[in-house]
């Protein structure tokens, strides 16, 4: 098992933020108030996924990585016991 975060959803995030600040503006997106040290700091929160056998697909289909690169050496015929 590993833990995946979607890049996407996270840059899109991070972007939306940036642009709100770079207009001057205050982001809407904050999903959580997090302790920086001294102050709660707005933040968005993402929910990672845990990634086993059952569900490694998700990797693939965000086009984070490909087939070849999960399917090689002694992980071969795993993925091909998980439908891959």
């Amino acid at each position: 098992m590993t833990v995946y975060k979607a890049v996407k959803k996270e840059a899109d995030a991070a972007a939306q933020v940036a642009i709100a600040l770079a207009k001057g503006q205050t982001p809407t997106t904050a999903t959580a108030q997090t302790k920086n040290g001294t102050a709660q700091t707005p933040s968005v929160l993402l929910t990672p996924v845990s990634i086993t056998k059952d569900n490694v697909k998700t990797v693939i289909d965000d086009g984070f990585l490909t087939k070849s690169q999960i399917c090689t050496g002694q992980f071969a015929k795993d993925c091909t016991s998980a439908g891959l």
